[in-house]
């Protein structure tokens, strides 16, 4: 009933009485979180204590049944400045059209190797262990801008994702375009994911992301494996990354590790992590999560900054290797 009533007043505020659905969703995410291996102001190793927010999310949503099969939506999602008293961040926002056909989406949306990568994250949007971490190179990770996507219908299990997007890079109309493809395929516990991803740039980024998980009762088996040429535009960024991971629950309680390494091409700057965690439902929408992550960098790598929205901005110093334990509650909603 309550969010019956403040799905109402938020369709109000929004102006969007013409859908006949409004929704109101979204994760509440927050964290204290201990670090080392920080670049302070003179650039050497430091150690701090954080309250993250890792994430917290609102999203608007709504649909309209058009007639003949057919169906408008539209989805507003916003980051939620839960510790740093600012205002809200537009994340992925988008009006989508569906039908037979299967779905076209026109708007700002994650990349298709973002959607991939998070499939498989057992450490998603916590401060210690989440893989973009790792994963981290070029638009690998990026949300794209000026996005029109097309998301097939299933077929027995398979389904083909395309789209177009722009990063308007400054100085340069053409420059940090976006075209990207993703083969997926669901049946029963297995799941897999293919992902093509090229941007134009000086020198053109190529993204190949493959992903996959098993699960076998409460038992979960995830993979990546990612190779990025060009990264950034650089000629000499290549990058390799590859990961894997198990998480087993017990009741209330799921158990999870995870290891990833990132292999730098023609250079010494290569980086691990290696994650360890529990989560612990409360219910169905809360859980109280700790984890403790570990990297290593070799040369004057300088891998393990967070690679998530609204978190800690911190900057690691060249060589160190930074060590994070947090503890943390979610609440969905």
């Amino acid at each position: 009933m309550k969010k019956s009533l403040i799905a109402l007043a938020v369709a109000g505020t929004f102006a969007a009485p013409a859908f006949a659905a409004v929704t109101v969703s979204g994760a509440l995410r927050l964290d204290v979180q201990t670090v080392s291996g920080i670049a302070d102001d003179a650039g050497a190793d430091a150690k701090g204590t954080h309250v993250n927010n890792n994430n917290s999310i609102i999203t608007v949503a709504g649909s309209e049944d058009i007639g003949g099969g057919m169906k408008a939506g539209v989805s507003l999602t916003y980051g939620l400045p839960m510790t740093n008293g600012g205002t809200l961040a537009g994340q992925n926002q988008f009006f989508s059209l569906s039908g037979g056909f299967g779905q076209v989406r026109m708007g700002t949306h994650d990349s298709v190797s973002l959607v991939a990568g998070r499939s498989v994250d057992l450490f998603g949007n916590q401060s210690a262990g989440d893989a973009r971490t790792m994963t981290a190179a070029g638009t690998a990770d990026a949300r794209g801008n000026d996005v029109i996507a097309y998301i097939s219908p299933s077929f027995n299990g398979l389904t083909v994702a395309l789209a177009h997007a722009n990063q308007n890079v400054a100085g340069n109309a053409d420059a940090g375009r976006i075209n990207m493809a993703k083969v997926s395929y669901a049946n029963g516990p297995l799941s897999l994911a293919a992902v093509s991803q090229r941007t134009d740039l000086a020198n053109d980024e190529n993204v190949t992301r493959l992903v996959g998980s098993y699960t076998m009762g409460d038992t979960r088996l995830v993979a990546l494996h990612q190779s990025v040429a060009n990264a950034g535009g650089v000629a000499t960024a290549d990058t390799k990354t590859w990961g894997v991971g198990a998480a087993q629950t017990m009741g209330p309680i799921t158990l999870k590790a995870q290891y990833y390494t990132r292999d730098l091409a023609d250079s010494a700057n290569d980086s691990k992590m290696w994650a360890v965690g529990a989560d612990y439902s409360l219910s169905k929408s809360t859980k109280l999560m700790a984890a403790y992550s570990a990297v290593t960098n070799s040369g004057t790598a300088t891998m393990g900054a967070s690679g998530v929205a609204n978190a800690d901005a911190l900057t690691i110093a060249a060589g160190e290797d930074p060590k994070r334990f947090s503890i943390g509650v979610q609440h969905s909603f």
